[in-house]
């Protein structure tokens, strides 16, 4: 494989909807799938959705790795929960 392949991944119905999901998770989770993805490589992350009074914690947790948003999109799905779907290119960063 040469150093100008990306990788992309898709995170789809991954979290259990019907468990609360820690941030501690969502955070382990995110940092491996970084560990995985080269500069140029896509993550996108479908139907993701967690409380609308937790949103600003877990998009800190999704922005925190300075990736280029392509699409970013917020919905509720019900009167006190809302989705993400999100897709984030992994831009080169210094060591």
């Amino acid at each position: 494989m040469n150093k100008h392949t990306s990788f992309s991944v898709r995170q789809h119905h991954g979290f259990d909807p019907h468990i609360r999901v820690a941030r501690q998770k969502v955070d382990f989770v995110l940092f491996d799938w970084d560990r995985v993805l080269r500069p140029g490589g896509l993550l996108w992350i479908d139907m993701f959705f967690c409380d609308k009074k937790e949103i600003n914690a877990f998009m800190y947790l999704f922005l925190q790795f300075s990736y280029r948003k392509h699409k970013w999109v917020l919905s509720p799905k019900s009167k006190d929960q809302i989705y993400l779907l999100t897709l984030l290119e992994k831009t080169p960063r210094s060591l």
